[in-house]
């Protein structure tokens, strides 16, 4: 129950600040993007995982060179791992809201902050047979986040960014890397 009472008041907190941050920012920003998660999993042999992330993120000039970007992006955060011979898979799908300062020129932005993540769903599978679970996984997350985006053209950016191991259950820890194109609208 305390969950999903979570889970209501983040979704209004995200609609009342999309409402109030489309008269105040400067730039807006469609953002696709993919992903290579890492799992560390006791015990077992992780594997890499491709996902995606897709969203918007809106920015707000502090200065000239600094500015504050946040958003809302739909990510996908895969695990999985071998014990034994026996397959572990799980796939997550997540609700960001990035909170991240960047720094740079119109070349090159450098920005760190975290992503809080607010988990949409979840499953998993044991060598192909669904309903696995872990052991009090989290249906929140606060991801720190490290980044760069170059500028392809005035409108188009190409970035790279590394998300700090979390823990997202007493079972497991994950990190992230990957790369990103945006489209400044």
């Amino acid at each position: 129950m305390f969950s999903s009472r979570i889970h209501w008041l983040v979704l209004h907190i995200l609609i009342l600040f999309g409402l109030s941050t489309s008269a105040l920012a400067q730039e807006w920003s469609g953002q696709l993007g993919l992903r290579s998660t890492k799992s560390n999993i006791p015990n077992t042999s992780s594997k890499d995982k491709i996902g995606f992330q897709v969203g918007a993120l809106a920015s707000f000039p502090l200065n000239e060179n600094v500015k504050f970007r946040t958003g809302a992006l739909l990510v996908q955060r895969d695990s999985g791992a071998e014990v034994s011979g026996v397959d572990i898979s799980a796939t997550r799908l997540f609700l960001d809201v990035p909170v991240t300062i960047a720094a740079g020129t119109n070349v090159v932005w450098g920005y760190a902050g975290f992503d809080l993540g607010l988990k949409l769903s979840s499953s998993c599978s044991v060598s192909g047979f669904s309903d696995c679970t872990f052991k009090d996984e989290k249906s929140m997350v606060l991801q720190p986040v490290l980044g760069v985006e170059f500028a392809a053209s005035p409108t188009i950016t190409v970035g790279l960014f590394y998300e700090l191991e979390t823990e997202y259950s007493k079972d497991y820890k994950q990190s992230a890397m990957g790369v990103t194109g945006a489209m400044s609208f």
